[in-house]
């Protein structure tokens, strides 16, 4: 009879132990998963209950780092099926496909924005599912503490409500299943600028989507966006980043006067055929604008004879076609 019951006092504990051990195996399982590992942080992602209709976030970790980095890898799993495929299905719609898609980070707050560009098909969207694509997509982005909105855009175009007006600045206290929002007014345009390549001998266009102030001359933003510099691995730049503008350009009769501070020609270095690329992705670049029809560069308000003793730069300078070498570029996340 005593061995019986010390079999049995040992099968208790025995049992009591496996069921510790269990729940202490659950445990670490739970905080392994939502700790996140060395170098990475956790973002909920938002897809939607296909039971209960509402957007449900889930913790995925991606790589903390460069900024343009971490919004892409968020976005591309936001882009993917939910792996909870009986219960979650992501928002984004089939057929539709992600034309490009920007940070732009203001230098006052450093805070950035998330402007997406998609193709045509967004609009086959139904207005319940179009709702939940927005909404899910804003909280998902702005899941990163350095995003504090989203910018819809369709084929290029800033998307609209159905009174014409721009939906402007999407975020977390605007957006919900049933959004009332009251945009914020910003305005973007998509630039063509170009850069050279050293190798080819040849000007590499570009496109930039930039938001704009309309009361100051596009043409600065051209020319702010080349002393910005290339994106794209193997260009290089056409201006020195030292360069700025001296005074907004003005344009008069089809020429656009570019005047820049002396560092233009200070710090411009290469060979002389590098140094006429350098002069014409300028040229090239703001010949982008339909009433721009040649460059007049003036130094600190002061026209100069030429570029390092090369080439020319007292007259108003043409556009020319033959230094274009047209590249596709996949579309990238740029900031």
């Amino acid at each position: 009879m005593q061995t019986d019951v010390q079999r049995t006092k040992v099968l208790v504990l025995l049992t009591v132990l496996v069921v510790l051990i269990a729940a202490l195996s659950a445990w670490f399982v739970f905080v392994r998963a939502d700790t996140p590992p060395d170098g990475m942080i956790a973002v909920n992602v938002y897809r939607l209950n296909i039971h209960s209709g509402a957007l449900v976030p889930r913790s995925h970790f991606v790589a903390e780092g460069d900024r343009t980095e971490m919004a892409q890898d968020v976005f591309d799993i936001f882009m993917r099926p939910s792996a909870d495929a009986a219960n979650l299905r992501s928002t984004f719609p089939d057929g539709m496909s992600l034309l490009d898609a920007q940070l732009i980070t203001s230098q006052v707050t450093g805070a950035s924005s998330f402007i997406a560009d998609f193709s045509a098909e967004y609009h086959d969207m139904t207005p319940s599912d179009e709702l939940y694509f927005r909404s899910s997509l804003v909280w998902t982005m702005t899941a990163l503490d350095f995003v504090s909105e989203v910018y819809i855009f369709i084929e290029g175009e800033e998307h609209r409500r159905s009174n014409g007006t721009p939906m402007g600045a999407l975020h977390r206290a605007n957006v919900s299943i049933a959004p009332q929002i009251s945009p914020v007014r910003v305005d973007f345009e998509r630039i063509t600028i170009y850069f050279v390549d050293r190798e080819e001998l040849a000007l590499i266009p570009e496109e930039r989507l930039v938001r704009i102030n309309p009361e100051r001359p596009i043409e600065n933003y051209y020319i702010e966006a080349l002393i910005e510099g290339p994106r794209n691995v193997g260009l290089s730049p056409s201006l020195p980043s030292e360069t700025r503008l001296w005074a907004d350009v003005q344009t008069n009769e089809g020429t656009a006067y570019v005047n820049l501070s002396g560092d233009f020609i200070s710090r411009s270095m290469g060979p002389p055929e590098v140094l006429r690329l350098n002069i014409l992705s300028i040229v090239n670049s703001l010949t982008e604008i339909s009433d721009i029809d040649r460059v007049q560069f003036l130094i600190e308000s002061e026209k100069v004879d030429s570029l390092r003793g090369f080439w020319d730069i007292s007259n108003p300078i043409d556009r020319d076609e033959a230094v274009i070498v047209s590249r596709q570029f996949g579309h990238g996340y740029t900031e």
